[in-house]
């Protein structure tokens, strides 16, 4: 009884062992994605056709078709399907920013993560699930636009389920201990680092093309407005253009002006939520926006976005959207155009 015993536990630790060390591999996972709405009625409207037609040719290929449905993240990657859009999500995380952008590679990046404080962690009440409903398993780049914990705060819980690839900061020496722990465990995760200025270019996901515009030299020196030393990039997805400011206010705004028209873009992150203190009319005529994006908590302290940057917008005909009225912001451009996917 013992030699039978002594067997079956090495049977079952092989087959315990077996199963941890080939799961170890990325191809040995698969997320669970939502289905869209339109997979769901497809497949109701197939089992329907499958229950009620007489026809045996057509109850066959609606089984086969509802097998594919069934099946259809194994198939699109199997055959490699691409979806050739640029998704742009602005999360509502109160107040903070916090945007992902989904390339057609598949390849993800996260412009900031949103606070985080006792009671309140968007990086795992809101971003998290969204990247595991959509089978996001890894951040290929993640930027912190600067280090105000509105916008650094959620990659504390997402550098512990997520694995990032790279992190790109405008400047690693704020001495906040919230801050200098992120970097501390972006390292052990064998997250890599990279400073940027302006001037540099970020081309992980071509064809789409990320400038860095901002901070200038002077700004990310001025250790006493953060804000001011946000990294402004702009994305160029063929004739398309997005710009994420960070929280840049009229100074920032006044030196990027310098750009003149290399700042056209069709949507544009609101700098510093929208507040007074920002939007400069001058800087959004040198934009140019088609949208204007607002990330801000309803009801929030400091009044933002503010009225007078509101009013701004429609003076200009910039078409507004807004986190604290509409909640999560979905944007996508397929190269030619920018529109809205989230009303």
């Amino acid at each position: 009884a013992a030699f039978v015993g002594n067997l079956f536990d090495g049977i079952i630790q092989f087959v315990v062992d077996s199963a941890a060390f080939f799961s170890s591999y990325s191809w040995a996972h698969l997320d669970n994605i939502h289905p869209s709405p339109l997979h769901v009625s497809l497949f109701f409207l197939l089992i329907i056709a499958f229950v009620e037609w007489k026809n045996r040719n057509i109850r066959f290929v609606a089984l086969c078709l509802v097998f594919v449905l069934l099946n259809w993240q194994i198939w699109s990657k199997a055959i490699g399907v691409r979806d050739p859009k640029v998704t742009i999500t602005m999360f509502d995380v109160g107040q903070g920013d916090a945007t992902l952008l989904q390339f057609p590679d598949r390849k993800s990046m996260l412009i900031d993560a949103g606070p985080v404080f006792p009671g309140y962690d968007p990086g795992e009440e809101v971003i998290l699930p969204y990247l595991q409903e959509n089978g996001i398993r890894q951040l290929d780049l993640i930027v912190v636009t600067h280090p105000h914990l509105d916008h650094f705060g959620g990659f504390l819980t997402l550098a512990k389920y997520v694995h990032i690839q790279r992190a790109v900061f405008a400047d690693t020496s704020y001495q906040n201990k919230l801050f200098q722990k992120l970097l501390v465990r972006l390292r052990e995760c064998g997250t890599e680092i990279q400073i940027v200025r302006r001037g540099s270019v970020l081309t992980a996901f071509e064809p789409a093309v990320f400038y860095v515009l901002g901070p200038s030299p002077a700004q990310a020196k001025i250790k006493r407005n953060w804000n001011d030393a946000s990294l402004v990039l702009k994305l160029r997805y063929g004739n398309s253009a997005a710009l994420f400011t960070g929280d840049t206010e009229s100074a920032g705004e006044f030196e990027l002006q310098n750009y003149n028209d290399i700042l056209v873009s069709n949507l544009l992150k609101a700098g510093h939520h929208g507040s007074k203190t920002s939007s400069e009319e001058r800087f959004l005529q040198s934009v140019n926006p088609e949208w204007v994006s607002i990330s801000a908590g309803a009801f929030n302290k400091f009044g933002h976005p503010a009225d007078e940057s509101i009013a701004k917008y429609k003076k200009l005909n910039i078409a507004i959207a807004r986190t604290d009225c509409d909640g999560a912001l979905q944007f996508a451009t397929d190269g030619h155009r920018l529109w809205r996917l989230i009303e």
